[in-house]
């Protein structure tokens, strides 16, 4: 619509500048602009006030017309009028336009505004997609990677297992071939034991010769008697023999006598199955034709009869049966073997548990011998304190006393670590023997799995039995309307014999002469009377063998019936198997889960339990080796010291006698006051430098225990590092097995639902 707009602006413009150039007008287009504005703006107000609409178009030819009739005065007035009405009409559309065009631009801009938001959110929503396959892939990685870990430590510790294994069979050949090199000798020793007892014996003479005759009777006493027992044993297990062919006797004995019923009843059935078919041959008299007829047996009419849609039915359902059957087997064959495996899995768990427990006990045994070695630790301590308080001054026993504080708290936290680790390994037992309880609740699901399997077999069996029974029936009933099918066909031959020749008897009737009609009319009377008692009897026989095929094909309906009703139950039969078959898969993925789930706890937690042990193995080796280098350190301070004291001592026993030769000397010389008060200052400035050489010492030993109890304290650090490892290991093993009890409290409660 804007393009046709555009079009009638542009031919109205080009309309008024025509005229306007006919006229003479030529405004100026600023003022011809504002005013037009101006008065469509107030003709547009005046007339939408007063409810007026503006012409949008040129007026009518008539009104042109009009105009140009009138005179001269007006003409002028009324082309202004139209040039004027004319004009606002295409201002106003030219202000449309712009509208139009505004609005169209606004359109425009809305639309890309949509456009960019909308190829934000695509953007956005990319973005999203490539960081959520980013995570996925992260996860497949993390996964795999832990699927990767726990195959390799699977297979390390098979391979340890391995070779633990090898180790344990080769020590056991070792002891095996040492315990036989033992008996060897043992065996040599007694024959050179008895050897040297036979030549002494030999030398000795008659007595030893009754006594060796004694012993030998009284071992063919012994031999007697062990022969004797033997000769027992076997008459018992001849009688027991002879009990159990006398028992099989029977159970033949009772087989044959249950064979020989079986053939009775057999036969009886045969008889009543002969009684129930009537007699094939039937007696009409008439032509030879008909004589021949009745004497050919019936098992030409036999021959070619079809047995019945129904019996084949039977035979196609029972087919079905069958293969039903065979199924269910191969699928309770399948479930015997995931059966096994599963118990076969457990009994390997069993053998990791009872692994992971042997492992425990170690670990326990190892924690006691640590703490007996921390309590002789203790014992040395004391000991070394006693001495060390003989020894030493008091400032130095005060030291030494704070030093062996010291130590004593690090091995109380040591203790106490232990304590921790040891309650830690009493809660891995109990859980482990939590687990091994709920290993036992799932071998009793597994065994009433079993039952039911077995209960599955019986019901399979009694189906077997029935299906066959109902077949036995069918092949039968089958060969009972088979039966009946060619008796009726060898009835319709009769009768279509016998109308055959009650035609024939007609035609000769009709082709004799007149003179032989009485008394071929008697004949052929008393052929007709035969022939329709012949007729009324087949018609009975006929009747019979109708109700008989009415009654086998009732008997079939029940067969049929029965026979829905079994595939009814083998239906339930398979959907107990396939939901009997679901639960277990369940159960198996269930026992796959908790087994690695076991395999990982049991390798975190030797891996954990490995760890402590190097850990604690090594911080007892450093912890040994800085005790030592401590109480070496200790001895070398204590002997100094100890050699100062001494060297102190014969100081000052030095200056005493100096004092005294002094004393003695001013006594007997007064005049050498010079002399002595010379000596006495040299003497004072030997006992200051004596007095510094200790404060010297002191200071000395003062920055060792300050180095001392750095380093103790970097050991402290170390080992409360190693003790925060070991707590957040353990940590993480609580962890795990929290999970696994959640995990086997629900595999609980599934089975329970189940």
């Amino acid at each position: 619509m804007s393009g046709k707009e555009n079009m009638l602006a542009g031919d109205l413009d080009d309309v008024l500048q025509q005229a306007e150039e006919s006229l003479g007008i030529t405004p100026p287009a600023a003022k011809f602009q504002t005013q037009t504005s101006l008065n469509l703006g107030r003709r547009r107000n005046a007339g939408r006030s007063k409810g007026h609409i503006l012409f949008a178009t040129a007026p009518p030819a008539k009104t042109r017309r009009s105009f140009a009739d009138s005179p001269d005065s007006t003409e002028n007035d009324l082309d202004q009028d139209e040039e004027t009405s004319n004009r606002t009409a295409l201002y106003e559309k030219n202000m449309e336009i712009i509208e139009l065009r505004e609005q169209h631009n606004l359109l425009l801009a809305r639309s890309q505004d949509a456009r960019v938001n909308w190829e934000a959110a695509l953007a956005s929503k990319d973005k999203a997609i490539t960081q959520l396959e980013e995570a996925l892939a992260a996860e497949r990685k993390g996964s795999e990677q832990a699927r990767l870990t726990a195959a390799s430590a699977l297979s390390q510790a098979d391979a340890r297992r391995s070779t633990a294994n090898a180790t344990d069979a080769a020590l056991t050949e070792a002891r095996r071939e040492v315990d036989q090199l033992r008996q060897q000798v043992a065996a040599q020793e007694a024959r050179i034991a008895e050897a040297r007892q036979s030549a002494a014996a030999a030398a000795s003479g008659l007595a030893d010769q009754t006594a060796r005759t004694e012993h030998h009777m009284a071992m063919m006493q012994a031999q007697v008697k062990e022969l004797q027992a033997s000769l027992a044993q076997r008459s018992a297990d001849a009688q027991q023999h002879q009990a159990r062919a006398e028992a099989a006797q029977a159970a033949n004995s009772a087989l044959q006598n249950e064979i020989m019923s079986l053939q009775a009843r057999l036969s009886e059935l045969n008889a009543l199955q002969q009684r129930s078919i009537p007699q094939q041959s039937m007696v009409a008299p008439g032509p030879a034709e008909w004589a021949q007829h009745n004497e050919q047996p019936t098992e030409n009419h036999i021959t070619g009869v079809m047995p019945s849609a129904q019996t084949k039915v039977a035979v196609e359902a029972d087919k079905e049966l069958e293969n039903r059957m065979t199924r269910l087997q191969q699928r309770l064959v399948s479930r015997d073997a995931s059966a096994r495996k599963y118990k076969e899995a457990v009994k390997v768990l069993k053998a990791r548990i009872l692994e992971a427990l042997k492992v425990a006990t170690m670990q326990q045994q190892e924690c006691e011998q640590l703490r007996f070695q921390l309590a002789e630790s203790h014992r040395a301590r004391e000991s070394l304190q006693r001495e060390l308080d003989a020894q030493t001054g008091q400032g130095e026993k005060q030291a030494a006393h704070s030093d062996i504080l010291v130590l004593q708290s690090r091995l109380q936290a040591l203790e106490n670590q232990l304590s921790d680790q040891s309650c830690q390994h009493k809660a891995m037992e109990d859980r482990l023997g939590s687990t091994m309880e709920q290993l036992a609740s799932a071998e009793s699901r597994a065994a009433d799995a079993e039952k039911r399997h077995s209960l599955c077999h019986h019901e399979r069996d009694e189906a077997q039995q029935r299906a066959e029974a109902l077949k036995a029936r069918a092949e039968k009933a089958e060969s009972y309307g088979q039966k009946m099918h060619r008796l009726l066909q060898a009835m319709r031959a009769h009768l279509e014999a016998a109308q055959k020749q009650q035609e024939a008897a007609q035609q000769q009737a009709q082709s004799q002469q007149c003179q032989d009609e009485q008394q071929n009319s008697c004949r052929l009377k008393d052929e007709l009377s035969e022939a329709k008692q012949a007729v009324a009897a087949a018609s009975m026989q006929a009747q019979s063998i109708q109700e008989r095929a009415a009654h086998a094909e009732r008997q079939c309906e029940r067969l049929q019936a029965a026979l829905s009703d079994e595939q009814e139950k083998c239906t339930e039969a398979q959907k107990r198997a396939s939901q009997l078959e679901i639960s277990f898969k369940g159960m198996q993925e269930q026992a796959d889960m908790l087994r690695d789930k076991l395999a990982h706890a049991v390798a975190d937690h030797r891996r954990a339990q490995e760890e402590a042990a190097k850990e604690l193995a090594a911080a007892r080796v450093a912890w040994e080796i800085k005790r030592r280098d401590e109480l070496q350190d200790l001895q070398a301070q204590v002997d100094r010291t100890r050699h100062a004291q001494e060297a102190a001592e014969v100081r000052l026993a030095q200056l005493e006698r100096c004092e005294c030769r002094a004393q003695q000397t001013s006594k007997s010389v007064d005049g050498g006051s010079d002399h002595t008060a010379r000596a006495a200052a040299c003497r004072m400035q030997r006992l200051k430098e004596v007095l510094d050489m200790r404060e010297r010492c002191i200071a000395q030993l003062q920055d060792k225990l300050r180095e001392q109890q750095a380093q103790h304290a970097q050991v402290e650090m170390g080992l409360r590092a190693q003790l925060e490892k070991r707590v957040k290991a353990l940590e993480d093993a609580d962890k795990r097995f929290g999970e696994l009890e959640a995990l086997m409290r629900r595999l609980s409660v599934r089975s329970g639902i189940l």
